[in-house]
């Protein structure tokens, strides 16, 4: 009798539970919305060189004298920061440690939209400093994005050091500038 009293119980409270938590059988529907995606954009970084980039008849102690000015555009989607050197290609009479360089911000009719008109960025450098990644061939405003569509132009300038020997007469230097850049976001140079 207590095995069909328990084996009732049970039973009972099957069927309330069933019946509290229904058949199962309920509505349901799916929907969905298409042609999503996730795209990124593109680093892009254009850079023009205007004038000759050639100095002829370069003196000992004489004054500076201009190479020529490059522009650099952000063509890209993303905010970036740009650095540069000198990468010689021809050194035939060891002139590198008798010359020093100087750059102009946005030069007199090569103006950008970035930075300030004219500035010196550096002076006096000495070319040697410049001819592997540094500190000084960069965008002359750390603080200030180079968002897309700016465009940053900076003359170059060169001058011969009295240090400069006869053994210098008619030497000359092939070189390229190299201009590199990353996301502004980015806190080291690497990729």
């Amino acid at each position: 009798m207590k095995k069909l009293f328990v084996l009732a119980t049970l039973g009972i409270m099957a069927v309330l539970t069933f019946g509290m938590i229904g058949t199962g059988a309920w509505f349901t529907d799916t929907a969905s919305v298409g042609d999503n995606w996730v795209q990124t954009g593109a680093l892009d970084l254009l850079v023009e060189k205007r004038g000759e980039w050639k100095v002829a008849n370069l003196e000992p102690g004489g004054p500076y004298r201009e190479l020529g000015i490059f522009c650099a555009w952000n063509v890209g989607d993303y905010d970036m920061k740009w650095r540069g050197y000198i990468k010689v290609l021809e050194d035939d009479k060891g002139l590198q440690p008798h010359l020093q360089v100087r750059a102009i911000a946005n030069p007199p009719n090569h103006v950008g939209n970035h930075g300030f008109i004219n500035e010196v960025v550096f002076t006096d450098v000495p070319f040697t400093a410049l001819t592997g990644w540094n500190t000084i061939i960069v965008d002359a405003h750390p603080t200030h994005i180079f968002n897309p569509g700016e465009v940053y132009c900076v003359g170059v300038q060169v001058r011969l050091l009295e240090t400069a020997k006869n053994a210098h007469q008619n030497a000359i230097i092939i070189a390229d500038l190299v201009i590199g850049a990353t996301q502004a976001i980015n806190t080291g140079w690497d990729q």
